[in-house]
């Protein structure tokens, strides 16, 4: 059974939204935001500590996180451990992901603590094959690699991607070595 965390319709309206947050199952456990089935944003893989693609979801000595991913379960958790903190993740009517806090004994009202998903370089597949996010709202390609449409990126439009300058000469005993990936 996938769990996911769901926005509202609207601010007023708490019916089911459009936008669902969740564990992304396959063999790197990533976080996803999809509305529908459409990827927009993804933190991940989990590395252990953190989720590596996002630098807002790292290390917190108030929180103590758990991240269980066996043949039987996979989930993450996290846990306040100031008994006087109380928090929140929600899913805005417009998708974005917040995480509040509430200090009990000295605020009256829920404190935004962050956006996960505020800057440009978030957007799942921004930048699209072998392109670069810059949080300056750009694009580069790789090394070696072009603008698949160089009149799509000059308007800012970068999803297209990027492809090889030239095209790979595979042959003469050229090829690919298969890497077991789940256990690092």
């Amino acid at each position: 059974m996938q769990m996911f965390i769901r926005s509202w319709k609207s601010i007023e309206n708490p019916s089911e939204g459009e936008y669902g947050f969740s564990l992304d199952p396959p063999e790197a456990p990533q976080l996803v935001l999809r509305s529908g089935s459409r990827k927009l944003f993804r933190w991940g893989p989990f590395d252990g500590i953190r989720f590596s693609g996002s630098s807002t979801l790292t290390a917190n000595p108030l929180l103590q996180t758990m991240f269980v991913y066996n043949f039987k379960e996979l989930y993450f958790k996290y846990e306040i451990l100031d008994e006087s903190v109380l928090s929140r993740i929600v899913i805005s009517p417009m998708g974005s992901v917040q995480y509040f806090t509430w200090r009990v004994n000295i605020s009256r009202e829920w404190n935004l603590v962050v956006t996960f998903n505020s800057g440009p370089c978030d957007n799942y597949a921004n930048c699209g094959n072998y392109g670069i996010c810059y949080s300056l709202s750009s694009c580069k390609c790789l090394s070696g690699f072009t603008p698949d449409s160089p009149r799509d990126w000059g308007l800012f439009s970068y999803s297209g991607g990027c492809r090889r300058k030239h095209e790979l000469s595979c042959g003469h005993g050229d090829g690919f070595e298969i890497r077991d990936t789940l256990a690092s």
